[in-house]
């Protein structure tokens, strides 16, 4: 019995160095050779993809987990109208006693006015309504500025006080009628232009101020209205101007807040990004080996890079005897000679471990001039045999 146990825990060992064996050739396979330029490159741009996807899931999670609804729970809408009529005295012009809204009116014609006021307050739920109305006229003389009032004096007259009313339906339709004399408005006008010697544009406005509570189980609602008539005073004639048809509405209302399930797609798709860029940044940093290149490397690029268009490769190597080569000191020295006769800058890239080499040819008709840049050591980027992974 203790030796099948010995043999089964000797089998589960043997298994996982043969595991741990295997992925290890694997990885070894996934190896690759990079610059450190290039790998810090690849480390910047993907530790850049995990900052954004790490606060794009912060903002997910904050986002998602709580959403603020608004419920109204009682509304109610106001309006009121002004109505109203303008009394004649006896006239040669009128027949009839009354002028009705909208119409141009004679200042010597005017006896009185008689406007209506039709308030109503209406809630979709029952509610103590309470309030109150009160009716001012105000005589102020204007002055035009650039296209602003100035307002040079005013005088308020309490035409009606506070009256108060109230509901316990939730719902309040008041009318009311009111008398207001012209002329009393018109004399007390003239009389202040001549006292101050101040002449100016003077105005008669007649508010109604409505103030209006309403109160249930959802809580107090206060608001307000302010129909009004604006007319003239000192004109030979005038209209009648004014907010007449005011119209408000408002609710009680309250904050819900719920709990929002965060998008599981979306968390996924991220958390797998996130994973797949740490899993980079792990194989970056413990797989890509890091390769210095020479300077012999740094020099064949620099050739390229400056007279690429000048070059032109070979398959083979070119074998002549030694009497027709003629060694040349440097590539620029190859290019000027190059241009003076006129010919191509042949290349072969001789590879062989402690033999590495770039020939560079130029060929004429009796002799063959040559540079040799040869390499100073073997850790380069490419195997023996191998063409320049540059070129």
């Amino acid at each position: 019995m203790g030796r099948r146990k010995g043999q089964g825990l000797s089998n589960l060992i043997l298994d996982i160095q043969i595991m741990l064996s295997d992925l290890k050739n694997v990885l070894q396979k996934l190896q690759i050779s990079l610059t450190q330029r290039t790998r810090t490159i690849f480390m910047v741009v993907v530790t850049f993809g995990l900052i954004v996807l790490t606060a794009l899931t912060v903002w997910t999670c904050l986002s998602a987990g709580i959403e603020q609804n608004t419920i109204v729970k009682y509304q109610y809408v106001q309006k009121a109208k002004l109505d109203y009529k303008v009394f004649l005295k006896p006239n040669p012009l009128y027949e009839q006693g009354v002028l009705e809204m909208g119409q141009v009116y004679p200042s010597l014609f005017v006896n009185y006015l008689q406007p209506t006021l039709t308030y109503e307050f209406n809630g979709d739920k029952p509610a103590n309504v309470k309030g109150n109305y009160s009716v001012v006229a105000t005589v102020a003389g204007v002055q035009t500025e650039e296209k602003k009032e100035k307002i040079l004096w005013s005088k308020d007259f309490q035409l009606v006080p506070k009256t108060d009313f109230n509901s316990p339906e939730g719902k309040v339709k008041l009318e009311k009628e009111l008398s207001v004399s012209y002329d009393v408005f018109n004399q007390f006008a003239d009389e202040v232009q001549k006292v101050t010697e101040i002449v100016s544009n003077v105005f008669l406005s007649l508010k109604w101020h409505i103030q209006v509570e309403a109160e249930n189980e959802d809580g107090l609602i206060m608001d307000e209205l302010t129909p009004k008539l604006i007319m003239p005073l000192g004109k030979k004639y005038f209209e009648i101007t004014g907010d007449l048809e005011p119209e408000k509405t408002g609710a009680i209302e309250e904050q819900i807040v719920t709990q929002v399930p965060i998008n599981k797609n979306r968390m996924i798709l991220l958390n797998g990004g996130i994973a797949f860029c740490l899993l980079a940044l792990l194989y970056l940093w413990r797989f890509v080996k890091v390769v210095t290149p020479s300077l012999w490397e740094e020099k064949v690029k620099e050739i390229f890079k400056k007279h690429g268009e000048r070059l032109v490769g070979l398959e083979k190597e070119i074998s002549l005897p030694r009497e027709k080569i003629i060694g040349i000191k440097s590539i620029d020295d190859m290019v000027l000679l190059a241009d003076e006769l006129c010919r191509p800058i042949y290349y072969f890239h001789r590879t062989g471990f402690g033999d590495e080499a770039l020939l560079f040819y130029v060929l004429s008709e009796n002799k063959v001039y040559t540079y040799q840049l040869e390499a100073e050591n073997t850790n380069v980027l490419f195997a023996p045999n191998e063409t320049l992974p540059f070129l």
